[in-house]
């Protein structure tokens, strides 16, 4: 069985990591143009330039054109409007925040499933317990907190979910620390900025 590594990075400060989160999104998108432009070159070289604005990926990449400049661009302006009807309120979580969450809930299925025997309260203090070690949130939720997670934000437990389980259990069987380990792995693997990530066989 391959065993994922993943090394979380380490910052200094909230805003270190932040900084590190919108650099590490702006070199994706340009990677995603890259690519996209190497696709439609592939499948049609005469008719490249004709594909590449007709489908807005020009302006696309005039965006992050201007992004790096620190220009202008119409995209930002409707950002910044929109930021201006919500941002008298408290921003809701980024995706990636509610992703590593989500893992945090599954953590604690997985704990009641096969540690606890049932025990949610138990499987919550638990998974508060890994979750303070790790420093993946800037505040470390208690066990009171990720109980109104799974109030406010309800758990699907899909297929999707499910194997995830069935995939954690079959790597750690019931020890406690080794499930809190694989989803906190996880959660940091999506939540992190900057993590590093090994496969071993």
């Amino acid at each position: 069985m391959t065993t994922v590594k993943i090394v979380p990075a380490k910052f200094e400060n909230k805003d270190d990591a932040e900084r590190t989160r919108g650099l590490r999104a702006a070199e994706c998108f340009d990677r995603m143009l890259a690519i996209a432009k190497d696709e439609l070159a592939s499948k049609a070289p005469n008719a490249l330039t004709v594909n590449w604005y007709a489908l807005g990926m020009g302006e696309a990449e005039a965006a992050m054109r201007a992004w790096h400049q620190g220009a202008k661009h119409p995209f930002f302006e409707i950002w910044k409007g929109r930021r201006g009807t919500t941002g008298s309120h408290r921003s809701p979580p980024s995706s990636t925040e509610l992703e590593a969450r989500r893992m945090t809930l599954l953590l604690c299925v997985a704990l009641e499933r096969v540690s606890f025997n049932g025990n949610m309260q138990a499987a919550r203090e638990c998974a508060a317990r890994a979750l303070d070690r790790v420093g993946l949130f800037a505040r470390p939720p208690s066990a009171a907190t990720i109980e109104h997670w799974q109030r406010d934000y309800p758990l699907t437990l899909d297929a999707r979910a499910e194997q995830t389980l069935a995939w954690c259990i079959a790597a750690c069987g019931p020890a406690p620390h080794k499930i809190c380990s694989f989803f906190t792995g996880l959660a940091h693997l999506v939540f992190n900025p900057a993590p590093q990530v090994t496969f071993e066989p």
